[in-house]
């Protein structure tokens, strides 16, 4: 499920008062909260189990390309840990700033699996307006661009992990996306048109191994921010 800026800001807000409910008389002060949304882009990967601290947030098969929406999570330090059944196959640890938005990826093709944190700069397109960012998450993709099939260029030059701002386009329009070698002008891949609703956000996300075929091969994907 997804949901909109105020509704996960209002979310955030009601956690912090929840929990100063219950530990005000100890601790004296109102904890800070932040948002995780956590996408497994390690093509291979197992049917996983995703914990923050001691906490599982996974409620389904957390497989290859799905990916978790905004969930709560203490500011702060905080531990997120993969498991395939008992057995804790990658963690890390990342300093959450209070009140802000991340996405977390498992990256790299399993089991060489690593962490990659984003931080979510999310604002309200303007009327009329959807935003988008291109993140690549292609394990041996090299430097894309992410462009239209009328060859055009939205985004240029993200290298392996590195995400984009979001930018602004038409919203309650169709696109249809492509990837393309930075240094090439011809079409990597496409997806079907997808079309992007005003006053969204999406990420636009290359995924997979280029040198791989079928369900791990190159691919991109969309996840709806809010």
């Amino acid at each position: 499920m997804h949901y909109s800026i105020k509704s996960i800001q209002t979310a955030l807000a009601m956690l912090a008062v929840m929990a100063f409910a219950s530990c005000a008389k100890n601790e004296g002060e109102v904890p800070q909260v932040s948002a995780l949304s956590i996408v497994n882009a390690s093509a291979g990967s197992p049917t996983l189990n995703v914990f923050i601290g001691q906490s599982q947030v996974s409620t389904d098969l957390f497989t290859y390309g799905k990916d978790i929406s905004y969930l709560n999570a203490y500011s702060g330090e905080r531990e997120v840990s993969f498991y395939q059944g008992a057995d804790k196959k990658a963690s890390g640890k990342f300093n959450l700033k209070d009140g802000k938005f991340y996405s977390l990826f498992l990256a790299g093709k399993w089991p060489q699996s690593e962490l990659v944190l984003l931080q979510d700069s999310l604002t309200k397109p303007a009327t009329g307006k959807a935003h988008i960012r291109f993140v690549n998450m292609g394990t041996d993709a090299g430097v894309l661009n992410l462009g239209l099939t009328n060859g055009s260029t939205l985004v240029s030059q993200n290298a392996y992990k590195a995400g984009s701002d979001f930018i602004a386009v038409n919203g309650n329009t169709s696109y249809t996306f492509v990837i393309r070698n930075n240094a090439s002008v011809t079409d990597t891949l496409s997806i079907p048109a997808v079309t992007l609703e005003s006053g969204r956000s999406y990420t636009i996300w290359a995924k997979g191994v280029k040198a791989e075929t079928g369900n791990n091969a190159l691919g991109l994907a969309v996840i709806r921010n809010y």
